[in-house]
């Protein structure tokens, strides 16, 4: 059975940070690094498969990563807030 957190993280579940937007900040590191990986294929397009592959494997890596720090922080949250209350 998925832990609540987990399906929060996923968007198994309806939250409001599914209709946040990214900020001008991401936007401009988001087209930059599509630039860079553009100027890089370009240069050596002999690995252009190799590539997709490294970037397959570290997209699911910083996944993994990532709900495990969101868990953290949901559980930090609600351990400051039972702390707030008094418990």
């Amino acid at each position: 059975m998925k832990s609540v957190i987990d399906e929060l993280y996923n968007g198994d579940r309806a939250t409001a940070i599914r209709a946040s937007k990214f900020g001008a900040e991401y936007k401009q590191l988001f087209e930059k690094v599509c630039e860079l990986e553009h100027d890089l294929l370009e240069k050596i397009p002999q690995f252009d498969a190799l590539f997709k592959e490294y970037q397959d494997a570290e997209t699911d890596l910083a996944g993994v990563a990532f709900q495990y720090e969101f868990n953290k922080g949901f559980i930090m949250g609600v351990r400051l807030m039972l702390e707030v209350m008094g418990r």
